[in-house]
């Protein structure tokens, strides 16, 4: 039987640590008995150790020498991409920010390695697409034609050669974005795939259906086994909410919203979006007009009058005409 594994690097603050007792309580709620790793560095460890936090009840943990020339967010990246090394047999690996919504199946896939499609969709359904490919080059890597795209927050990994091997030829592409002043992964992980077409295959959406604050499909989301939120302030996903975050992950509104994950929202709005309100939304001038309206809204008033009043203007010219 495969295991779940984790990866955490934290401070004294432990932001990520309850983020990932969240994760590991709905885990242990749907599946009391599975086997779950979770892989940190030696200063998280200990920091762990010292506070005696009940993470180890609910997970082996092991912590991993790692040099202090990396930062907190690149040492969290550098044990990802090495992930492999670390573990023995097969693993599903797991980002922090995640709600497990129902039992894993016995058998998960038969590929060597397996993810989601990043947003769930296609590049070319993507909002973004232009901001994908924009990122990755400044990574320093080629994106032409590219219409697959994996997201790297759950990866299922089978203990065997050609899993190793992507996992080093990761590390390695992930170093050499680092070098560039990026320590983003998915990019990484994507340039290595886009070679290892006979490793790695596309894992259906529910295994990590994604709640962002952009417009994503969310066909997969009522048979949803994980949801990843992003822990995006903006999100309307409730675990993404300062007040809720602010509670410890054993507080009732919490357990709640374990039990019920597909149910945490707060306010949000179901939109049928043609082509072209969709490059509206993803257009600079709708996103400099919301900043405006949010941070700004006397100066906003001014622009909504002056355009309410040019209408008129351009109504009586219309009749005018007439």
């Amino acid at each position: 039987m495969y295991k779940v594994v984790y990866v955490l690097v934290d401070n004294e603050n432990l932001k990520f640590t309850n983020e990932l007792m969240i994760s590991l309580m709905s885990l242990r709620n749907k599946m009391p008995q599975i086997k779950i790793s979770v892989i940190t560095d030696k200063n998280t460890y200990k920091i762990l150790e010292y506070k005696k936090h009940p993470i180890f009840k609910y997970s082996d943990i092991k912590g991993i020498e790692i040099s202090n020339e990396y930062s907190q967010k690149e040492k969290s990246r550098f044990l990802k991409t090495s992930l492999r090394r670390y573990i023995k047999g097969d693993f599903l690996f797991v980002d922090t920010d995640t709600v497990v919504c129902s039992k894993f199946p016995e058998a998960i896939s038969d590929a060597d390695i397996a993810m989601v499609l990043d947003y769930n969709c296609l590049i070319s359904n993507r909002l973004d697409r232009e901001g994908v490919k924009a990122l990755n080059e400044l990574c320093g890597i080629k994106f032409e034609d590219v219409e697959t795209y994996y997201n790297s927050g759950v990866i299922w990994v089978k203990d065997n050669a050609n899993a190793r091997e992507f996992y080093e030829e990761w590390h390695n592409c992930w170093k050499q974005t680092l070098k560039k002043g990026f320590p983003f992964d998915q990019p990484a992980i994507n340039y290595v795939a886009r070679g290892k077409t006979g490793v790695v295959k596309e894992l259906p959406s529910i295994w990590n259906v994604q709640v962002s604050v952009q417009p994503t499909p969310i066909n997969s989301f009522n048979d949803a086994i994980i949801i990843h939120y992003f822990n995006i302030k903006e999100s309307p996903y409730l675990l993404c909410n300062d007040l809720i975050k602010a509670k410890r992950y054993d507080d009732p509104e919490i357990k709640r919203i374990i039990s019920y994950p597909q149910m945490a929202f707060d306010r949000c709005m179901l939109l049928k979006l043609d082509n072209v309100e969709q490059e509206f939304f993803m257009s600079k001038s709708y996103k400099l007009m919301r900043t405006i309206f949010k941070n700004a809204h006397g100066l906003f008033t001014v622009f909504e009058n002056i355009i309410v009043f040019s209408c008129k203007i351009f109504k009586i010219f219309k009749l005018n005409k007439k």
